[in-house]
């Protein structure tokens, strides 16, 4: 479940989506508590949460980390019998390559 909060102005909206599980949606007080602090945080961060700013600037996951992550977790689920399917989005980025770039001009 998600939703959408402008933390700009009416003249420079910065426009979040906000993703929760479905079980706080169910409990408007908590709800109101996220979109409060979320408001709240995004006055410190020029309208993006100061707190995620922060976690972004901090939380570094390397590629071998990843590919460790990645592989412990394929692991896991062959060994559990749980078996997927690369989704059609993922199999198109491979085949494009399309993993983040930078645009030169």
């Amino acid at each position: 479940m998600f939703f959408y909060v402008n933390t700009g102005t009416i003249n420079e909206p910065v426009i979040l989506r906000v993703e929760v599980p479905e079980w706080v949606t169910q409990q408007p007080d908590k709800l109101s508590i996220i979109h409060s602090s979320i408001v709240e945080q995004s006055s410190f961060g020029n309208g993006y949460p100061y707190v995620l700013m922060r976690s972004h600037e901090l939380a570094v996951v390397t590629w071998e980390e990843k590919q460790y992550l990645d592989q412990m977790i394929s692991n896991s689920m062959h060994k559990n019998q749980i078996y997927t399917e690369i989704s059609k989005k993922a199999f198109g980025k491979t085949l494009t390559n399309s993993a983040k770039r930078r645009h030169r001009r």
